[in-house]
């Protein structure tokens, strides 16, 4: 059995429980914010303003979109810029 004089230093076996704890919390830190960022990207894709999916037929000429409110929005916009 190893006495605490011939023990070298640091080895400690409350050091151990530490190193134990700490990467515990840190991972449990780690599936938090990974849970937290998913749940935002699943509410966000929810939202019909983040699912208008866009498509050029021409490239520079009219846009095309899911929500209808939004190409014409767009497009009105387009056509306000090249003017």
């Amino acid at each position: 059995m190893i006495d605490q004089e011939t023990r070298p230093y640091g080895m400690h076996p409350a050091n151990l429980l530490l190193a134990v704890i700490g990467c515990i919390i840190i991972t449990g830190l780690c599936s938090l914010t990974v849970y937290l960022t998913a749940d935002f990207i699943l509410t966000s894709i929810r939202s019909s303003n983040v699912m208008a999916l866009l498509i050029t037929d021409i490239p520079g000429q009219t846009f095309v979109a899911d929500d209808k409110n939004l190409e014409r929005n767009l497009n009105t916009a387009t056509q306000a810029l090249m003017t």
